[in-house]
């Protein structure tokens, strides 16, 4: 074979090459990958506008409490940044109450 029955040969295959490597991904992620996804957006059958603030603040009191005893990073992120996320239980208490 010649040299431009070579390159007529493997110009054309480099070029598709290149341009499945390149554009196949980003079909796959807008195209195919995200087309048919349903999750749940919530974990229970209670709709968040149906709860009140006495279940708000159960949940919020369980959340801190299991954080609270079972987190152990939190003395980690006081020497880091310089602040105690413990210390904010108020003020996300009356974020709930308002």
């Amino acid at each position: 074979m010649n040299k431009k029955k070579v390159l007529a040969i493997f110009i054309p295959v480099s070029i598709s090459l290149i341009f499945l490597v390149t554009f196949t991904p980003i079909y796959v992620h807008y195209y195919v990958g995200y087309r048919n996804v349903n999750f749940e957006m919530y974990l229970s059958e209670i709709h968040p506008s149906e709860m009140g603030k006495e279940e708000f603040v159960a949940d919020f009191e369980y959340l801190f409490d299991f954080l609270r005893e079972n987190y152990p990073y939190f003395d980690v992120k006081e020497r880091m940044l310089g602040y105690d996320w413990l210390s904010f239980e108020n003020h996300y208490m009356d974020r709930i109450n308002t």
